[in-house]
């Protein structure tokens, strides 16, 4: 793992992260704070210098180790852009210059104490504490239109791990009743599907809209991750009846499963890459109720002589287009169980109400159910697998979370309530009509000012939709035609630049007062899955384009 710390060049104080070099040795990258006066520069660090002297020196009576390198990026003041510098790095405890020191005793830049032998090191998969947004955003900043250095970091930060996502077919209920068996789904794998005799196998990310993302380190535990899961929500409807008998319709969930490997890069409560939106694909169209689907490769990864796997039939797939680029397509496998009854073999010991209702609070459930007359706004980015491709992923992410930042900060400002935030999308609650307006308005106002200037792959393009009516919401689950509605028009229709607003909404009194500027299109249509008709049982959503 990658220490991070400050350092003196050669007296002012940087933020300092120390990481594998590409070529061997260490690369040492520098970063100036506060926020957008950020510059970076990055230092090469070798075992010994041009004259075969050492180049790194351990002071462990202060705490400080005295580097010297090649810069090999950005500049520094007072040096050449090919200068030769010496760095400090002052640790603030004992614990931190032992951290410092080990990882470049990894490297082979600093000679291990007398009588100490190096012990096997693994570098892990997927990187301890992920990164939050904020933090992200500044070293995206720092990195802007220097390719190499982007480069350079999206190395350090992209990991090859197993995405798994697991979406869940949940009965038609009263929409409470339904957050309540989703919440009750979701605390259930969070305390048994990811772990396995006391050992962490899968990570948890996030929940989606009736769906639940989760990674792991490779394919074969994924699999096996999988079909726990699949075990444990057969076995759903019956520990439901014990631990929570007043919530009814404990019938099961009929899962989905997806799951593909590849690079991710993973985030506080959420992470990034092709492997999710190709997972999430073959959970929503390709898996039946109760079937796992896997790449194609993934599963030879997992499984080897599929042949040699009891009880488990596999299917090859045609080769399918991705959701957002028909053209980019990609293959997979089929897997069923021969006997569901064997899903119940080597379960763990289900929770008690005690542990679940614990599993719950963390999750952000534990407010009571609220039923409310909202307006439901949902934003979208558009082609963000296909920047990532043409750019990388963190020409990507940089759209998606400066996106985030504006919304939210926004919402905030008008009193909207941040309910979601889900991948490329922010599912926000307004009180009233005007106030998720004027957010969607400046919201695209914002992005077109942060776009002057840049190329289309480096623009935050914001697509937005609305609509109004009753939700109910349960933590962090939402549910109600107001929301799937506006959440489908964001996802599969708006484009760009547009805030689409249903019929249903004009209808209710918008545009208010004071917004006569405004340019509302005729009436379109768009049909839509089935679950979001109207009340006269169409399956379509009449629209408006405000421009």
């Amino acid at each position: 793992q990658a220490p991070v710390g400050q350092a003196l060049v050669p007296a002012v104080e940087r933020f300092a992260v120390l990481g594998k070099g590409p070529a061997g040795g260490a690369l040492l990258e520098l970063f100036e704070e506060p926020d957008s006066a950020w510059e970076v520069a990055a230092v090469a660090l070798t075992a010994h210098g041009p004259l075969d002297e050492e180049t790194v020196t351990a002071s462990p009576a202060s705490l400080s180790l005295l580097l010297v390198g090649e810069l090999a990026g950005g500049h520094l003041d007072g040096l050449p852009a090919d200068g030769r510098c010496s760095l400090q790095l002052r640790c603030a405890s004992a614990r931190d210059f032992e951290k410092w020191a080990g990882a470049l005793r990894v490297l082979d830049l600093l000679p291990w104490p007398d009588g100490a032998c190096e012990a096997p090191v693994r570098l892990p998969t997927a990187p301890e504490g992920p990164l939050g947004d904020v933090h992200l955003l500044r070293l995206l900043s720092a990195v802007e239109g220097d390719q190499q250095a982007q480069e350079r970091l999206e190395a350090r930060l992209v990991s090859r791990a197993c995405c798994i996502y697991v979406r869940l077919q949940v009965p038609e209920h009263d929409l409470g009743q339904r957050l309540q068996v989703l919440q009750y789904a979701r605390a259930l794998l969070a305390s048994k599907a990811w772990t396995h005799q006391g050992k962490e196998e899968a990570y948890f990310v996030r929940n989606g809209t009736c769906a639940v993302l989760a990674y792991c380190e490779s394919p074969e535990v994924a699999l096996r991750v999988a079909l726990r899961v699949l075990g444990l929500l057969r076995e759903f409807p019956s520990w439901l009846l014990e631990v929570a008998p007043k919530v009814k319709g404990a019938t099961p969930l009929a899962p989905c499963i997806g799951i593909e490997s590849g690079r991710l890069l993973l985030l506080r409560s959420d992470c990034f890459g092709l492997p999710v939106l190709v997972a999430q694909q073959m959970a929503l169209e390709l898996a039946q109720p109760w079937q796992i689907v896997m790449g194609t490769l993934c599963c030879q990864a997992a499984c080897g002589d599929p042949s040699q796997q009891a009880g488990l039939t596999f299917a090859d797939g045609r080769s399918h287009g991705s959701f957002d680029a028909p053209e980019r397509r990609f293959t997979y496998v089929s897997v069923t169980v021969q006997d569901p009854s064997n899903l119940a073999v080597g379960l763990p010991v289900l929770p008690g109400p005690a542990e679940t209702m614990r599993h719950i609070g963390d999750l952000g459930g534990d407010e009571p159910l609220r039923r409310l007359a909202a307006v439901a706004l949902v934003t979208d980015l558009g082609d963000v697998a296909g920047i990532a491709e043409r750019r990388g992923l963190l020409q990507a992410l940089r759209a998606v979370l400066g996106a985030r930042e504006i919304v939210s900060g926004l919402a905030q400002k008008s009193s909207g309530q941040v309910v979601r935030i889900e991948g490329d999308n922010v599912i926000v609650l307004f009180p009233s009509a005007s106030e998720a307006a004027y957010c969607a308005a400046e919201s695209l106002a914002q992005a077109a000012a942060h776009n002057a200037g840049r190329e289309r792959d480096g623009q935050i393009r914001v697509a937005c939709a609305i609509d109004g009516g009753e939700v109910q919401v349960l933590g962090t689950e939402v549910a109600g035609l107001a929301f799937e509605r506006s959440f489908y028009l964001a996802e599969h229709v708006a484009r760009a630049g547009e805030v689409l607003v249903t019929k249903h909404f004009r209808e209710e009194g918008w545009p208010m007062p004071g917004s006569e500027h405004v340019q509302i299109s005729g009436l379109k249509h768009c049909e839509v899955p089935e679950g979001l008709q109207d009340c006269a049982g169409r399956r379509e959503i009449a629209h408006h384009c405000v421009v």
